[in-house]
């Protein structure tokens, strides 16, 4: 894939990371909010139960300064991160760590405080520690796997840290209950955190594998019908992107079609453009919805015809039936739309041949075309030329016939038949 649109791609998916960590803050400081809201609540409404607990008021008021503090500074953050991006300039990866680092050690900070005036060892019990695994989870919003893993790493580490200093120092002080829990249970929680983070990483890194590959995909896609423009059915525009393809020359086994509308010239004669035009539209839009159905691509229109190839880009291992298949339902349709008088009376030939030819790109790096080349492809244009001879609509070559089943009461048989360009005579078939 051509490493001009992956790289703009990236530049537009930075931007989109950096409106992410915007937003990240927005939640943050909403958190904090909340949190200062809940302890004012506290305060008011159980105000006799808070000073028992924490004998006193002292932790609340550093609490809501700290928390304060860190509800301006996300804003602040918010700000510095709107500024970078204002300028088109790419946030330093130390800037990312150094945040994650003090975000992470929020909820360190805080028991830290409470622990002014309460046994530490409880704090290590309460909703505070839940507090790591929020900034944990924010941390996706960076999509940057290594991140994550630090932000767990860092949680799990500074988690410890708390418990060995106040389980050692306050061992006298912890309920015979805590005791008996002792550090197995303070690890398992740190193996959660650093786990979280792993598991975080690896969300980031599955949800920004499939955006890169959604847009691979795309891309892909997009070279597809930029290569066919409106030529291919989306069936096959889907195979070729699953199918990882290479359009490069090969001989490849086809069926070619050739159309062609009868007195398209004496028609033509003292109409307007506009009238050719929408005559043609209307001729062409549903046999190319025809041949689409049934896995074709038309590679060229030619004023009053066009040529359409079954068994390349892509194969479905029945193209000779397929593309028989689309002339008798050319031929179907035609008679209906004239019937129903949205097209005059008008009448077509089709020739269909196939053969082994060689395929793919013609062209330059900055103009491409698909094409499709051998002598299959000039004796399926004069076989459609023998309908003028035969007053026929649908001609078939033996190599056709020989790879399809057909009652035989849809076909005949017109014998050898001399094309221009063929030394040996070869058996033509129509379809009745």
């Amino acid at each position: 894939m051509d490493k001009s649109p992956l790289n703009k791609f990236e530049k537009e998916f930075s931007k989109e990371i950096h409106l992410n960590e915007r937003f990240r803050q927005y939640i943050i400081a909403a958190m904090f909010g909340i949190i200062i809201t809940y302890l004012l609540f506290i305060l008011f409404f159980y105000h006799d139960w808070f000073n028992q607990i924490f004998q006193g008021q002292s932790p609340l008021s550093w609490l809501v300064l700290v928390l304060a503090f860190f509800l301006i500074r996300s804003l602040m953050v918010r700000k510095v991160w709107s500024r970078w991006f204002k300028k088109g300039k790419k946030l330093p990866e130390i800037f990312r760590y150094l945040n994650a680092t003090i975000e992470i050690s929020i909820p360190t900070i805080v028991i830290l405080i409470l622990s002014l005036n309460f046994q530490s060892v409880f704090l290590l019990h309460t909703p505070v520690v839940f507090l790591y695994f929020i900034f944990i989870i924010l941390s996706i919003f960076e999509l940057e796997f290594k991140l994550c893993v630090f932000s767990g790493s860092l949680a799990a580490l500074e988690y410890m840290i708390l418990v060995f200093i106040y389980t050692g120092n306050q061992e006298a002080q912890i309920p015979l209950e805590l005791q008996t829990l002792g550090t197995p249970m303070y690890l398992g929680k740190a193996i959660i955190l650093f786990l979280a983070g792993i598991l975080s990483g690896i969300v980031t890194k599955q949800i920004k594998n499939r955006i890169f590959h959604s847009f691979a995909t795309l891309e892909e896609r997009n070279n597809i019908e930029k290569l066919f423009g409106q030529q291919v059915s989306s069936e096959i525009v889907d195979e070729l992107v699953n199918s990882k393809y290479e359009i490069t020359s090969k001989r490849r086994f086809v069926c070619i079609m050739f159309l062609d509308i009868r007195g398209f010239t004496p028609f033509s004669e003292g109409k307007k453009p506009e009238e050719i035009i929408k005559f043609q539209n209307d001729v062409f839009s549903f046999m190319i919805e025809i041949i689409n159905n049934n896995h074709g691509i038309i590679n060229q229109f030619m004023g009053d015809g066009f040529m359409a190839t079954f068994g390349a880009p892509v194969s479905t291992d029945n193209d000779c039936l397929n593309a028989v298949n689309s002339a008798v339902e050319i031929k179907n349709d035609l008679m209906m739309h004239i019937d129903q008088g949205k097209l005059p009376n008008i009448k077509i030939g089709i020739g269909l041949h196939a053969g082994e030819v060689v395929t793919g790109n013609v062209g330059t790096s900055t103009r491409k075309q698909y094409s499709v080349t051998g002598n299959v492809v000039i004796l399926a244009s004069r076989i459609e030329q023998l309908n003028k001879k035969y007053d026929s609509t649908v001609l078939i070559s033996k190599e056709v016939m020989d790879k399809i089943q057909i009652e035989e009461n849809k076909y005949k048989s017109l014998g050898q038949v001399d094309i221009k360009g063929r030394q040996k005579p070869i058996e033509i078939f129509q379809i009745v």
